[in-house]
């Protein structure tokens, strides 16, 4: 009975925020620089998003050295979406998704010191309930 309940537990959804996921056809890309050092720009596929953060890619030949902590820099976040980031924005990756066999390395971060703009702005498109699988086809 115990081990019943503690499975339980541990399969209860531990993201506290609503999210919009993208489709490779929305093409959401995400510019990220490092904090004291702007030349350098990764430039990353966003896969979702919200209030409390968003998971990125990026294509394993293009790896840096990035991990657990870092803080980065999101400058800019643009595609087939009506959300527009293109104010610095600050997060944290909290985790990395990274598995040999996989063309692309995943990383989830988290906003950190979030301006009431920009989270108000998120919590209005993530309650819209935007898909682009409601835009007409091209």
């Amino acid at each position: 009975m115990m081990n019943e309940i503690k499975l339980k537990i541990e399969d209860k959804e531990r993201r506290c925020c609503k999210r919009v996921f993208y489709s490779a056809e929305d093409r959401m890309i995400g510019l990220f620089v490092f904090p004291g050092y702007k030349k350098k720009i990764l430039e990353a596929h966003v896969m979702n998003i919200s209030v409390g953060g968003l998971h990125f890619t990026i294509k394993r030949k293009e790896m840096i050295s990035l991990k657990t902590g870092d803080r980065l820099i999101l400058t800019k976040l643009m595609g087939n979406s009506p959300l527009r980031i293109v104010t610095d924005v600050e997060t944290e990756i909290k985790w990395v998704l990274d598995y040999r066999l996989m063309k692309h390395v995943g990383f989830g971060c988290e906003f950190r010191n979030l301006p009431d703009m920009i989270r108000s702005q998120l919590y209005s498109f993530i309650e819209s309930g935007w898909s682009s699988r409601n835009l007409p086809a091209q």
